[in-house]
């Protein structure tokens, strides 16, 4: 559970960089490619981040199976 920990942090930090080396080189792309990379850049970052929302489901499920907790919202979440 806390490997994908740095694995997010990492990818938030070149999420960070890549956007930063596109405004800086703004002046060399036109402005609707520039706003693509942009998108992209955001697409690609959502796209990495989404197995973190199948651990949460996992964790709640075996919380439930456990009977550590149990609650209706939980139940509808997952």
């Amino acid at each position: 559970m806390i490997m994908p920990i740095p694995s997010y942090i990492f990818i938030l930090i070149v999420r960070y960089r890549i956007l930063k080396t596109i405004r800086q080189a703004g002046n060399r792309m036109s402005q609707r490619t520039r706003e693509l990379h942009v998108q992209l850049v955001r697409a690609l970052t959502y796209h990495a981040c989404l197995p973190i929302f199948s651990v949460i489901g996992d964790t709640m499920t075996t919380l439930m199976l456990f009977d550590v907790c149990r609650h209706p919202l939980m139940e509808n979440f997952v």
